[in-house]
């Protein structure tokens, strides 16, 4: 039997701890909105855009804050080339599906932070190209103004951490019985 008090310990592989970081300050913030939606409207718009970024960085927190109105809130990963700075109106999790977009972070609050564990990173490429995806509806009696940032705080360039992706899984062939067919 092989156990770790029975093999040589040059032969055991040391423990992996991820170092320490904390991010340096550094931020890189994008803004999705300015359209006004009258009360009872339902929209999701997308802006494909280029991060801003001169160098590879580190991501280790990713936060949002969004307006009255909005449901959801996607930052993505994009495999665009061709910036889209003006909103389009958009299908979620569309392009996901086929390998475009990556997401990194889904909210649905008004502030949220997504922060990795210690030593724990997302890795963007320099002008890294960013889809934001926001779906809003208008539940107001009144006109209301979207809006949805997020920020991506990073980490020193010459402390890499252990790289962070997203897994988006799911059983595409589920279905659900129509009312009519269900028994009781």
């Amino acid at each position: 039997e092989v156990t770790p008090e029975t093999v040589a310990p040059e032969t055991v592989a040391p423990e992996t701890v991820a170092p320490e970081v904390t991010p340096t300050g550094e931020s890189f913030s994008l803004t999705l909105g300015g359209w006004t939606m009258e009360p009872g409207r339902e929209t999701t718009r997308c802006i494909d855009v280029r991060l801003g970024n001169a160098e590879r960085i580190w991501v280790p927190r990713i936060r949002t804050n969004l307006s009255k109105g909005s449901h959801h809130f996607v930052v993505y990963r994009s495999g665009a080339t061709q910036e889209r700075k003006e909103p389009f109106n958009c299908t979620p999790f569309v392009e996901t599906l086929s390998g475009a977009t990556v997401p990194l972070f889904i909210s649905q609050t008004r502030e949220e932070s997504l922060e990795l564990p210690p030593g724990v990173a997302f890795e963007l490429e320099a002008n890294q190209m960013i889809r934001l995806e926001a779906h809003y509806l208008n539940y107001y009696t009144e006109p209301i103004t979207t809006e949805a940032t997020v920020t991506f705080d990073t980490l020193p360039a010459d402390e890499p951490p252990v790289i962070a992706d997203f897994l988006f899984y799911g059983c595409l062939l589920y279905t659900s019985p129509s009312p009519r067919d269900r028994t009781r």
